[in-house]
């Protein structure tokens, strides 16, 4: 055993079962709870084919690479920030050189996008961001997307498998836009061009997009959780930015993954159908995306691919950030990564 003062880290699978006990929640959500909102450090704006791309490096930036891609109406401050900033994740942090990826006008403090000007679909912002690897010089990474985020990075991956080395999918919807999704999406672009503030018909289409339907029964720091994202949409996103990403989102085309099956009803390991890397693909098991993860699954190779449903969360990333914590530094072992706790400060007299 080496007398570093590093630790390796060991999980056991057994880590990531669900508990009813109240004790195994995570982090408290306290009325006082803050989204981030603004960052110091404003990163690199890069000017893409598709637009202008904001990132921001974090971690230890000469490790192996990392990216993120947010979710609809976050950026990576709002979606990213507390999850990598809690201590299960400092092993990752220590190790990796995290990309945070903002699509074009969603960053903290962006400019107003012309109405006029085009915005790109969901497969350009998975180039933009095949871009931003070239840029850095990226060969080969691991993945982490939310929601929308997930669903470009997915395109990335079926695109360009050697670049990705593996893929971790939050609330993963591939397919096309289904029938409560374009009602919302009718009424949100009328109301939305020209507003100053998000209207009521997008504030709820994001809760709803994000929570589930939140209903009465449901714990205290759940509505509370959800009233405050309600607060950050109402204050910290602008409508005409916002409408053209929900646009592309809305009208995103249904991405033709399929699991090939052999003649004896066997998978065909190493199908060009389907995505070639690890997946692990998970979900809030109050999350309105339950069902289109579970398609998503049915169209993985079973030998690469890991489903997971998280209890008692909609917005895992925020109301059950330890067990997804636990479940990336698993799935990055799996990998071949060896995650070690990071050495502590050594105060000199």
């Amino acid at each position: 055993m080496d007398t570093d003062d590093s630790e390796m880290l060991i999980l056991s699978p057994l880590s990531l079962t669900s508990s009813k006990d109240k004790s195994e929640r995570s982090y408290p959500l306290f009325p006082e709870r803050k989204i981030p909102s603004f960052d110091e450090d404003s990163g690199e704006t890069l000017d893409t084919p598709h637009g202008r791309i904001r990132v921001v490096r974090d971690g230890n930036l000469a490790g192996p690479a990392f990216i993120t891609f947010h979710d609809l109406g976050l950026n990576h401050l709002s979606n990213f920030k507390k999850f990598f900033d809690i201590q299960s994740m400092s092993m990752v942090l220590s190790h990796f050189c995290i990309y945070h990826i903002n699509a074009p006008g969603q960053d903290s403090g962006a400019a107003v996008i012309p109405p006029e000007e085009s915005y790109p679909s969901m497969e350009q912002l998975s180039e933009a961001v095949e871009y931003v690897c070239h840029n850095y010089g990226i060969s080969c990474c691991v993945a982490l997307g939310s929601g929308l985020g997930a669903n470009v990075l997915a395109r990335l991956a079926w695109r360009r498998p050697k670049l990705i080395e593996g893929v971790v999918l939050i609330n993963c919807d591939l397919q096309s836009a289904g029938w409560l999704e374009w009602g919302y999406h009718k009424v949100n672009m009328k109301n939305m061009g020209k507003a100053a503030t998000l209207p009521d018909s997008a504030l709820e289409f994001l809760i709803w997009f994000h929570f589930g339907k939140i209903e009465g029964d449901q714990l205290k720091s759940n509505v509370r959780l959800a009233s405050t994202f309600k607060q950050y949409f109402q204050n910290n996103v602008h409508p005409s930015n916002l409408s053209k990403l929900m646009n592309s989102y809305m009208t995103r085309t249904n991405l033709k993954l399929a699991r090939e099956i052999a003649s004896n009803g066997k998978t065909i390991h190493g199908a060009t159908r389907t995505l070639k890397m690890p997946v692990l693909n998970m979900v809030g098991e109050q999350s309105p995306h339950v069902d289109a993860t579970v398609v998503l699954n049915g169209k993985l190779d079973p030998s690469k691919c890991t489903w997971m449903k998280i209890r008692e969360a909609g917005m895992v990333l925020e109301e059950q950030p330890e067990k997804v914590a636990e479940a990336i530094k698993l799935f990055l072992q799996g990998l071949g990564y060896t995650l070690r706790k990071p050495k502590p400060l050594s105060s000199k007299p």
